[in-house]
């Protein structure tokens, strides 16, 4: 498994920590906005290239894992709802990340950008 929260702490303000961290990774570049390769390049060439498909999937798979494991935890806490998925929620968060990369790419405004992170943070 890739260790994509290698602090291990697991809770919610770690997975909200490494969502703006994502965010500034993916908002820097000195051509602009990098986004993300596997959201942006990776994900078009999976369609035909199984290697590549494969490797895409891991990437979403392991993020959304680390994710899960902080809203389990948040969960187990009594800081989420009984009625929580944290696997579905691991995925909203994951996707969050996937729109932040698109989004940079595309330029959109930082602060727009930084105002998604906020939202998702909270």
């Amino acid at each position: 498994m890739i260790d994509i929260f290698p602090e291990r702490t697991a809770d919610p303000r770690t997975a909200a920590a490494h969502l703006r961290g994502g965010a500034r990774i993916y908002l820097s570049g000195e051509a602009g906005p990098r986004g993300c390769f596997t959201v942006m390049t990776a994900a078009s060439e999976a369609v035909s290239d199984p290697d590549i498909r494969a490797m895409v999937l891991e990437g979403f798979s392991e993020l959304d894992k680390a994710f899960a494991a902080c809203f389990r935890l948040a969960k187990e806490k009594g800081e989420l709802p009984e009625s929580a998925d944290p696997v579905v929620l691991a995925q909203l968060a994951s996707a969050t990340i996937h729109t932040i990369a698109i989004r940079a790419r595309a330029r959109v405004p930082r602060k727009e950008l930084e105002a998604i992170v906020k939202a998702r943070s909270m």
